[in-house]
């Protein structure tokens, strides 16, 4: 499903996030979001094909958000070569530590609503 168009940049991605991924655990809630680029993002080419480690069109993110403290932490993160979250992918992040605050206007305020208005 994708995020409110407020918060989107159609023109370079739009966002989505999955709701049966959503799992609540009193004021955490946890989520997976797909981000879907229209231009490949990444380091620079090379090669026949223009493609590198770390080139990719869509990334998939694992996200929780204390809904108390309007915080959001990256718990996992990997890159894919192909739109939607397909093609070879590399995992690219596993986080630690207690998030970073919610920015206002972002597609972290955006997921954020979702989850944590409807708690």
């Amino acid at each position: 499903m994708a995020i409110d168009s407020a918060y989107q940049s159609p023109a370079r991605n739009i966002v989505y996030f999955d709701p049966t991924t959503i799992r609540r655990d009193g004021a955490l809630v946890t989520l997976w979001q797909l981000t879907d680029y229209k231009m490949m993002q990444g380091n620079a080419p090379f090669g026949r094909f223009m493609l590198g480690p770390h080139r990719f069109f869509s990334t998939k993110s694992h996200k929780e958000f204390d809904c108390v403290n309007q915080r959001v932490r990256l718990l996992a993160s990997s890159e894919h070569s192909q739109h939607m979250g397909t093609g070879i992918h590399n995992a690219v992040a596993v986080a630690q530590g207690s998030g970073l605050p919610i920015e206002p206007d972002s597609i972290n305020e955006a997921l954020w609503n979702v989850v944590c208005r409807k708690s």
